[in-house]
């Protein structure tokens, strides 16, 4: 199986098989460090690969012949442009194979839900560079995690209701004040 065809199997959508910039694949190889990195996502032009300083990587994994869910050896790092569709079947994945990883995220892909189940497997984001891409699907994160690290964000673990009513009243919603539990106007 080429490479081509492997990096199609991984993504589902059209949107999934987008080429990272060489700008960016040097920014997300100098916020991780590693002697086994792998590239999951490596299509024709292997732009991380061909970024590496040849003196700082002593073995670069890359996936000839299987996909990414098929790889099961432990690497030092894992960096890459994972496939947008894919994103909780593939982090499920990650946290299996390594203790560190770099990835670049949609800005609508780095959602709560994900970094509590990150959080809750150990992780922290250590790193994390906003960037925005001309021809991409608007802003992205760039983001850096490692297990047993302190993250440099934290998240509210729950929703904040209203603190009137204790719910989802709808106050903020379809013209209703933002001030004032929607409830209590009623």
């Amino acid at each position: 199986m080429s490479i081509k065809s492997r990096v199609v199997k991984q993504c589902e959508s059209k949107n999934d098989n987008v080429h990272t910039p060489p700008q960016v694949a040097k920014l997300m190889i100098e916020m991780q460090s590693g002697d086994r990195v792998l590239d999951p996502c490596a299509g024709e032009n292997k732009v991380f690969y061909n970024n590496f300083p040849r003196n700082t990587i002593r073995k670069y994994c890359n996936l000839p012949d299987k996909d990414f869910f098929e790889f099961n050896r432990k690497v030092d790092c894992i960096v890459g442009n994972p496939p947008y569709s894919k994103w909780n079947d593939w982090l499920k994945h990650t946290i299996k194979l390594t203790d560190k990883f770099c990835y670049i995220f949609g800005q609508n892909n780095l959602t709560q839900a994900r970094l509590h189940f990150l959080f809750e497997n150990g992780f922290g984001l250590t790193k994390m560079h906003y960037l925005n891409i001309d021809w991409w699907f608007g802003s992205s994160i760039v983001c850096l995690f490692e297990r047993g690290k302190e993250s440099i964000i934290t998240i509210t673990p729950k929703r904040i209701h209203c603190e009137m009513c204790d719910g989802r009243c709808g106050r903020g919603r379809n013209g209703k004040d933002y001030n004032r539990c929607a409830i209590s106007i009623e």
